[in-house]
């Protein structure tokens, strides 16, 4: 170990990953760094919600693939054009529990 705090190992990643135009974040469940992806490589099933980076729609969406084409996840309506994905975070009660669990 080089005695570096594991919070500040992982902003000198995520602070290096930005450096190279790769922003990246700390998937706090699994403890690993996860960056977008090119969305040519989204998984492309119905109905599974993804995050999608969509520059010319104002940055971050939730949505999903649907009959062919990206769209809202929350306005099934509106048509997005993403250029990158990122899974989806699991619910933070169903990953760390609920402060109920824990008195």
């Amino acid at each position: 170990m080089d005695g570096t705090e594991p919070g500040a190992q992982a902003m000198t990643i995520e602070q290096s990953a930005l450096h190279h135009g790769q922003p990246s974040v700390h998937h706090a469940v699994s403890g690993t760094m996860i960056s977008p992806q090119e969305i040519s490589t989204a998984p492309q099933r119905e109905d599974t919600p993804l995050l999608l980076f969509c520059p010319e729609q104002g940055g971050w969406h939730t949505g999903v693939w649907f009959r062919g084409v990206w769209l809202a996840y929350i306005d099934t309506s509106t048509r997005l054009q993403p250029t990158h994905w990122l899974p989806m975070l699991p619910d933070p009660i169903a990953a760390f529990g609920s402060d109920d669990d824990n008195r």
